[in-house]
């Protein structure tokens, strides 16, 4: 009590910058993974599950649009134009951040009306899954829709298969009685046949 406190409250440009670097990797991971899922690969030769999916190609594309007309340059970021890939100088971005860490944030960051790339980001994303207009999101709906046809037709096929499983049961069940009954009649008349054979032989005897 009674004494002035002076308390500094400074930016963590440590911590912005780590932001900054996992938006970096997570976009890098997203373009590596399309990437692989949509091309031949160099070692292997196979081609990815999703070639020539259309909505992949879309997603892309709606994901890199966002970075066009974003000047990322002064920051340190720089694209590759052949894999698609961001690449991060820390030492410029550090740079930046200690020059002019407000328009650092507000590139990112909404602030004042402006939208700032992060919230444009999460929006196309947000966009693609919409599962009415979306591409990606139109393409899972696409896909669920044929799971399920696929299940009903797995369904039908085993009960008509449990059907026809029940139809051969009843039918060797058949097959098994009526053997049984040409044994105990072949069992019946081979008694009988002996017998008689040997009634007969008292006969001649007599």
């Amino acid at each position: 009590p009674g004494e002035t406190v002076s308390v500094a409250v400074k930016p963590d440009f440590d911590q912005t910058a780590d932001q900054v670097t996992e938006f970096v990797k997570h976009f890098n991971q997203l373009q590596s993974f399309t990437r692989m899922q949509t091309q031949k690969s160099e070692t292997s030769g196979e081609v990815g599950l999703l070639s020539g999916d259309s909505a992949v190609r879309q997603a892309s594309r709606s994901v890199q649009s966002v970075l066009q007309g974003v000047n990322l340059h002064d920051v340190g970021i720089s694209s590759d134009p052949k894999s698609g890939q961001l690449k991060l100088d820390e030492t410029k971005l550090k740079f930046a951040l200690n020059n002019d860490h407000e328009s650092v944030v507000g590139l990112f960051a909404s602030k004042e009306g402006k939208v700032g790339l992060a919230e444009k980001m999460s929006l196309a994303i947000k966009s693609l899954k919409d599962r009415t207009n979306g591409a990606v999101g139109l393409r899972l709906k696409g896909l669920d829709e044929r799971i399920r046809r696929q299940d009903r037709e797995i369904e039908k096929k085993e009960r008509s298969l449990e059907a026809q499983k029940m139809r051969l049961k009843e039918q060797l069940a058949s097959i098994n009685s009526r053997m049984q009954a040409m044994e105990s009649q072949n069992q019946f008349l081979s008694s009988r046949l002996t017998v008689n054979s040997a009634e007969q032989k008292v006969l001649t005897q007599s």
